[in-house]
């Protein structure tokens, strides 16, 4: 029984809190904002923001207003979901006009998986729902 509950506490020990993955996705809400993405995402997640960065940079788009993870479960070790808000975003074009966006939803379902690193960084993400 005692072997039981050390390995239990050796394996907590091993995974990051919800605290931690917290902290990252509220890194990565800012840096997306400002554009700085290595600090928060590592990866497929970091290759699919640089590209989404690009096509907004090349339509001379910018960001206003950042979005925000909320309501953050641990699934798995190192999978958590989350509620991202993007209610809060929008974007101007080149001349400062404000763009017209469709959505279908401005709060979304993501599952993110994390790094095995320290601090865990955004692995990969994936839309699964609606929150």
């Amino acid at each position: 029984m005692k072997v039981l509950i050390f390995f239990t506490l050796l394996l907590a020990g091993c995974t990051p809190g919800i605290d931690s993955y917290q902290q990252t996705l509220d890194a990565y809400s800012e840096a997306a904002f400002r554009g700085d993405l290595e600090a928060s995402l590592t990866g497929a997640a970091l290759h699919q923001a640089s590209q989404s960065r690009a096509v907004v940079g090349e339509l001379g788009w910018t960001q206003v207003g950042t979005s925000r993870f909320e309501e953050t479960q641990v699934l798995d070790s190192n999978k958590v979901s989350s509620c991202l808000d993007v209610s809060e975003v929008s974007f101007l074009d080149s001349s400062g006009m404000p763009i017209s966006l469709e959505r279908s939803a401005d709060r979304i379902l993501m599952e993110i998986e994390f790094s095995k690193s320290n601090p865990p960084l955004v692995a990969s993400m994936k839309e699964v729902g609606q929150c």
